[in-house]
């Protein structure tokens, strides 16, 4: 046979020896390919199939912060259009001042001073108003016009307190803001 030749040895061998021989020959050949090929290929597909689970979730956070992104830029259009539709020469107390004349409540206007926050944001403008003998339809319209103007302002912070004279009327007192420059 063809391993006669790969074991001829001075020793003589009967045929169950060299069966024997053959036999370990190749169980060695298989344990060598098996340590060095079959096992790390089993140990790298263990590692791979329980990375899997881990690089899922990871996929999924990052679908998740593509959306916010995305929702976010679009956010940013949109106050970068409200900006722009505005004009340049916006000035946020001018414009409370005729939204309270559309209101009919320019009388009952204490003041309106503008505020600067410290930690606030740079571009932001902020006004506070001071209105005392306001009725509910007469807040609850000025609060509507604010928000819905289209102007990109909001109220910050509102404190109402109410008036106990012979008529109830409310004292409120606004946080305005408005961004001033485009993001």
């Amino acid at each position: 046979m063809w391993w006669d030749k790969l074991i001829k040895t001075n020793i003589p061998l009967g045929n169950k020896e060299r069966l024997i021989l053959f036999f370990v020959l190749i169980t060695t050949i298989f344990f060598i390919i098996a340590q060095l090929f079959f096992w790390p290929a089993v140990a790298n597909m263990k590692k791979s199939a329980a990375a899997i689970p881990k690089r899922q979730e990871d996929l999924r956070q990052l679908l998740s912060l593509r959306d916010e992104f995305y929702t976010l830029e679009d956010k940013m259009d949109k106050i970068n259009l409200a900006i722009q539709r505005r004009g340049s020469n916006f000035e946020l107390l001018t414009f409370l001042e005729e939204l309270a004349k559309r209101c009919n409540i320019e009388n009952k206007i204490v003041s309106m001073r503008p505020l600067n926050f410290p930690s606030g944001i740079p571009d932001e403008m902020t006004v506070e108003i001071d209105i005392d003998g306001l009725t509910t339809e007469e807040m609850t319209k000025y609060f509507f016009e604010i928000e819905n103007s289209g102007k990109l302002i909001y109220l910050r912070k509102t404190t109402i307190h109410s008036n106990f004279g012979r008529e109830k009327f409310l004292n409120v007192t606004l946080q305005v803001t408005t961004l001033t420059k485009k993001l």
